[in-house]
């Protein structure tokens, strides 16, 4: 299979078939992921792999992975608990049938010469290869790779490697991002924390989630705690224990920093109690 040629098919397809922006990052991601086992007919791919170089939740996978089946562009079979799914990429490009190479008697001068051709000539075909990689991924979702972009991407190449800058750019389009700028804060972020590889990026950003999700529980069951000791004074208040409520407020610090960072608008109204007095209040 020939990496570019179906890239650029993938493209011409794409121009006549509808296919929605999840099932276009996980094809690429497919891809990206049979280039790094060499192009097997058939190749794993865990879903926790599968999720994170296509920024998609687990249904998104499910729905992206759907929509390319009916399309006929891969072949999928669901994975148990010995192995990972696995997958096969259909080919839109139609296969040709080249000669075969003709022996030839060469002298050892002869083949030392030929095997550095071979060596250059594979050197020229991996660099165009990482080229069109990103650059047709930019193009595909952001718009034209003027000359000034195209050098910015192909420097980013050069220090993480195409397939983490494909990365930032699924991760640009699902958080909504539209520039080649917000691409560059993401890359800029991962050479910061000394990120080398696409695997250290996959992990960081692992870490990252895994931090967002637990601050987002302990800031609710934070919050919900602070309401409660609120309304827990307000009650006191009403039932005419208006000076027992508001000392209790006044010697506990901790207690008012909470508020003030936690609960706003319930603070407001208890630092409007203390300023002007419970009876004027209440």
């Amino acid at each position: 299979m020939n990496y570019i040629k179906e890239l650029n098919a993938f493209k011409e397809w794409k121009m006549m078939n509808r296919l929605s922006p999840s099932a276009v990052a996980l094809w690429y991601a497919l891809m990206s992921i049979n280039n790094s086992v060499r192009w097997k007919r058939a190749f794993n791919a865990p879903n926790s792999a599968v999720q994170q170089l296509t920024c998609l939740s687990k249904q998104g996978v499910v729905n992206a992975r759907t929509q390319l089946v009916d399309k006929g562009l891969i072949r999928y079979e669901k994975g148990n608990r010995s192995g990972a799914p696995v997958y096969q990429m259909i080919s839109l490009v139609q296969s040709v049938d080249l000669p075969a190479d003709p022996t030839l008697d060469l002298s050892g001068d002869q083949d030392l010469t030929i095997h550095k051709y071979k060596q250059k000539q594979k050197s020229s075909r991996r660099s165009a290869r990482e080229e069109i990689d990103s650059l047709i991924v930019f193009e595909e979702n952001f718009g034209k790779v003027i000359p000034i972009i195209r050098e910015a991407i192909l420097e980013w190449n050069d220090k993480l490697g195409d397939e983490a800058v494909i990365h930032a750019m699924n991760l640009t389009v699902r958080r909504g991002g539209k520039t080649l700028g917000y691409i560059e804060q993401i890359l800029k972020e991962w050479t910061k924390a000394g990120l080398t590889t696409l695997d250290e990026v996959l992990a960081y950003e692992a870490d990252k989630e895994e931090k967002r999700r637990h601050k987002v529980v302990v800031k609710e069951k934070s919050r919900e705690s602070y309401h409660a000791i609120f309304e827990a004074y307000l009650q006191g208040v009403q039932a005419n224990d208006k000076r027992r409520s508001c000392r209790y407020f006044e010697n506990d610090q901790r207690g008012l920093s909470k508020l003030r960072n936690h609960a706003k608008k319930d603070w407001d109204t208890c630092a409007a109690v203390k300023e002007n007095g419970l009876s004027s209040r209440f």
